[in-house]
């Protein structure tokens, strides 16, 4: 084990910054991207949203998509479906959004142009409710799931 003692370790002061949320509801369960710009905020889920709904423990499902740069949020496109619990993974110009929970189920993809999100598609769909499900590239045309 080396001695740490004798080590010069500079110490680094971090300051963090709060900023505004970037909806007035409480979404939670979003899913998250970073983007050379910022970062995406994906979809979600509020509680209070189910309310008025027949099952009010259903909560409600956003597709919204909000990006954060310099410390401001700002609305810059929708999915086509809502999204809750979701993963996101970058496979080569596209952002490819697979619902973990939501009414549908979809697996989405669009492009980001440095400003909004466009060529929103929905290419696939599953059956069932899999909370923050694992995506990963694989071979062109194979798909793996496993039930």
């Amino acid at each position: 084990m080396q001695n740490y003692k004798n080590h010069n370790f500079q110490k680094k002061k971090y300051v963090f910054v709060k900023i505004k949320f970037f909806s007035s509801r409480d979404i939670q369960l979003t899913s998250t991207i970073t983007v050379p710009e910022g970062m995406l905020v994906i979809g979600g889920w509020n509680q209070e949203s189910g309310l008025l709904r027949e099952n009010p423990n259903s909560g409600g499902f956003y597709k919204q998509v909000y990006f954060l740069s310099d410390n401001v949020w700002s609305l810059v496109g929708n999915l086509n479906e809502p999204v809750s619990d979701a993963t996101v993974i970058r496979v080569g110009e596209w952002i490819v959004t697979v619902a973990g929970d939501s009414a549908n189920n979809n697996v989405e993809r669009f492009k980001w142009n440095g400003r909004e999100i466009e060529n929103v598609e929905t290419i696939s769909k599953h059956e069932n409710t899999i909370l923050r499900p694992i995506a990963f590239e694989s071979y062109k045309n194979f798909c793996t799931f496993q039930n």
